[in-house]
């Protein structure tokens, strides 16, 4: 019994020492410490740059990762990227690229693609990057400032009116009306082309071989007479016979030449007299009235030049066989 005792006492005794010191140590120990701000976050930027804050849906826009830091910080943990944020979805990530500026300060930049596959507001996730200041060798780590791409919709809320299909982008269209306007109007011009044709061998099938030009001349303009076309197609037909008369009579490639130039080759071989040259100068000026200067002529006008074309070519003949019946007597 007394044993019993004395080792109640002895521990009530030892549970009133120790419990003081216990109360004291508790308040010590659970107390966290104060966490310590980063040093030199002011300082450090860490944004996206984006030009197109309001694209549509599944279009391609270009998103820049850019870091920048004063002189006595180095990067050390660049920022992890998923492939997907949810919604979003990133492409052709290019490798960092880093500049010094004036002032020292490093900027760091990160190119991607990004597509959003549905219309909204979408938010970039969290992304941390570590920096290490001079001196320091604890890494320091900050978030990156997200940034809200608005993906448009295309669509009217509450809209159900049925509209067409729009043509593709870039697809050259051209509607129904437009091709057979085109392919009458090619028709046109192209049964107005064979008439014209037709017309010229026609008037050149009434000349049978073994005719001198003159002669081929006079059945062509007798041809023109007969055709009724407009002034200044039969002023323009004139002009290229009487030409073609003075090629193939005296050599010349009179299809080339102006009328000065014609006139002075003619009074330079001395082929025709004076005054079948000022005939013939006064025939090409009127044609060349109305080819080069736009001159309307009556269809009065058209008869009668063609008439002067064939009383000059009827005398052109005996003028060239009296030259040439003088050279023979000289």
């Amino acid at each position: 019994m007394k044993r019993l005792l004395v080792f109640a006492g002895m521990a009530s005794a030892l549970f009133l020492f120790t419990m003081p010191t216990v109360a004291q140590e508790t308040p010590e120990a659970t107390v966290p410490a104060e966490a310590q701000p980063a040093p030199l976050a002011d300082a450090i930027s860490a944004s996206f740059i984006v030009q197109d804050l309001s694209p549509l849906v599944g279009e391609p826009v270009t998103l820049i990762l850019q870091i920048e830091t004063p002189p006595d910080v180095t990067l050390v943990e660049w920022p992890y990227i998923p492939e997907s944020w949810e919604a979003l979805s990133i492409h052709d990530m290019q490798p960092t690229e880093s500049e010094v500026l004036v002032d020292d300060r490093r900027v760091q930049r990160q190119r991607m693609i990004v597509r959003a596959w549905r219309p909204g507001e979408h938010v970039t996730p969290n992304l941390f990057f570590g920096y290490r200041v001079m001196g320091d060798s604890t890494i320091y780590r900050l978030a990156v400032r997200p940034f809200t791409l608005n993906v448009e919709s295309i669509l009217i809320p509450g809209d159900t009116t049925l509209r067409d299909f729009k043509p593709q982008i870039g697809f050259f269209y051209l509607p129904l009306w437009a091709f057979l306007a085109l392919g009458g109007g090619m028709l046109v011009f192209g049964y107005a082309g064979w008439q014209r044709w037709q017309q010229w061998q026609t008037r050149r099938a009434f000349v049978p071989a073994g005719f001198s030009p003159i002669e081929i001349a006079q059945q062509g303009l007798t041809a023109l007479a007969a055709e009724g076309h407009p002034p200044s197609v039969v002023f323009a037909e004139v002009a290229d016979i009487l030409r073609d008369v003075l090629a193939a009579r005296f050599d010349l490639t009179t299809r080339e030449w102006t009328t000065p130039e014609v006139i002075n080759a003619l009074r330079t071989q001395r082929v025709l007299n004076e005054a079948s040259l000022n005939q013939l100068a006064a025939l090409l000026d009127q044609t060349d009235l109305v080819k080069f200067a736009n001159l309307r002529p009556q269809r009065t006008a058209a008869g009668r030049v063609i008439n002067a074309a064939q009383q000059w070519l009827e005398s052109l003949e005996p003028a060239t066989q009296q030259r040439l019946s003088q050279e023979s007597a000289a």
